[in-house]
């Protein structure tokens, strides 16, 4: 099925490592935090802009803008040249993302779904849910599949769901086996916020999606590293 989708699969391997630098979270807040995050994700998609054109083009405080820049500055994982600054280090932000914001915590729920074919299936949700009106969003493996072009996770369809909608959402869907499993993660911000359709699904946004991909750890490293290299144009 990933064939016909122009969808490349990839192996990770068993001794798969991540290159770790010493860092110490910050005591004044995360920079998983949703402005914060903003900050971070307007940095890379900029590639090397300002602080102020940060605040600026995202609507956040200069003050908060610039406490996280220094942050990332302090931590060696941005550099800046003059008033430029531009993520230098991808591999210790990935590491505090999945530090600070394992996605796997936020999982509440994983059910066999009654389809066949991964894409038809996530189509026909995507599809579904807004007809009739449940706050459903794909994320982590499955939208940065979408976003890439890569996928790992063939067999499983990742999404968000609230909490008060999930008994009705399995009572319509779930069954007791089948060849594709839904993983469900209750919401922790607003997830629906620049969510985009890509062939009929529904995913979360590219800053979302790579908070997400890169919140499952090793796992998920190769898929976060190829967003990032691709953020600007995303």
């Amino acid at each position: 099925m990933a064939e016909k989708m122009g969808i490349q699969l990839i192996q990770l391997p068993y001794n798969l490592l991540v290159h770790q630098k010493n860092f110490t979270p910050s005591s004044k807040g995360k920079i998983t935090a949703d402005k914060s995050w903003r900050v971070v994700t307007r940095l890379l998609k900029e590639k090397a802009t300002s602080i102020r054109q940060i605040s600026v083009k995202e609507g956040i405080s200069y003050g908060l803008s610039h406490k996280v820049i220094q942050e990332l500055l302090d931590s060696h994982i941005a550099s800046k040249d003059d008033y430029l600054i531009r993520i230098s280090d991808i591999s210790p932000l990935l590491n505090i993302i999945a530090w600070e914001r394992n996605l796997k915590k936020l999982k509440i729920d994983e059910f066999w779904l009654p389809h066949e074919n991964i894409h038809p299936a996530a189509q026909e949700l995507s599809y579904v849910s807004e007809e009739q009106g449940i706050n459903l969003v794909f994320n982590s493996f499955t939208a940065a599949g979408l976003y890439t072009g890569y996928a790992v996770k063939h067999d499983e369809l990742h999404f968000y769901l609230e909490k008060e909608q999930l008994t009705s959402f399995k009572n319509q869907y779930e069954e007791t086996s089948g060849s594709i499993r839904a993983v469900v993660y209750r919401p922790d911000r607003d997830v629906m916020r620049n969510s985009n359709t890509i062939e009929g699904v529904k995913v979360t946004s590219p800053g979302q999606t790579l908070l997400d991909i890169a919140g499952m750890g090793y796992s998920g490293i190769t898929l976060a590293k190829n967003m990032v290299e691709i953020f600007d144009k995303l």
